[in-house]
This record gives C-alpha cells, structure tokens and sequence, in this order.
C-alpha cells in the first residue's frame, strides 16, 4: 500500500456521521432564525454541490497532506458547483418554471 491510500475505519465514518447530525440539529434548532447570504447560497447550490464532489475529488492530487487535500477539495468542489448551478440547474429551472406555469393567452382556447 502507498502512502496515498486512503484508510476509512469506523472511527472516521462515526465522526463524521456523528457530526452531520449535529449540524443538522444545530441548524434545525435555528430554523427560524435569518442565515447569513453566504449560507443561503451554499444551501442553493448545494445538490450541485451534492452531484460533483465525487467527481472532483477524482481529479485531485493524491500526494497531498490530509488537510491541504480537505482544503483543495473543499474550494474545488464549490467553485465546481457555482459554476454548475449557475450555468445549467438554474437555467433549467426557470425554464421549467416558466412552462409549468404559463397560463393559456385567451385567444387559444377553442
């Protein structure tokens, strides 16, 4: 094994569950409370987010130091999802919003 490989134990994998999970509760007990602009849009494009990360992670050098490489992937994968948001999921839903409720012109109903 080279010094690249990852090593997932279950330590890890319950850390970070563990964590999700209280972020989530976190930010469940402030729901009602007014986010900062930067979190609202982290939320906005956060199923693009969602979708590249993996694939961004793929591209990534794999000599880096743990917390250079969290760093790289972390800045990586937002840019990455701006730029997918930006330019193809919010262009496809105005356009679905835009046809799902566009009302008939009175003229073409016969």
């Amino acid at each position: 094994p080279s010094s690249v490989d990852v090593n997932w134990n279950m330590r890890g994998v319950t850390v970070s569950w563990v964590l999700a999970y209280v972020l989530f509760g976190v930010l469940l007990a402030l729901r009602k409370s007014e986010f900062p602009g930067w979190l609202l849009w982290l939320g906005r494009i956060s199923y693009s987010l969602y979708l590249v990360h993996g694939i961004v992670l793929g591209f990534l050098p794999k000599g880096l130091n743990p917390a250079a490489f969290v760093l790289v992937a972390a800045v990586s994968s937002i840019a990455v999802s701006a730029a997918t948001y930006q330019f193809i999921e919010k262009p496809a839903i105005d356009f679905y919003r835009s046809r799902r409720f566009r009302r008939p012109s009175l003229g073409s109903a016969s």
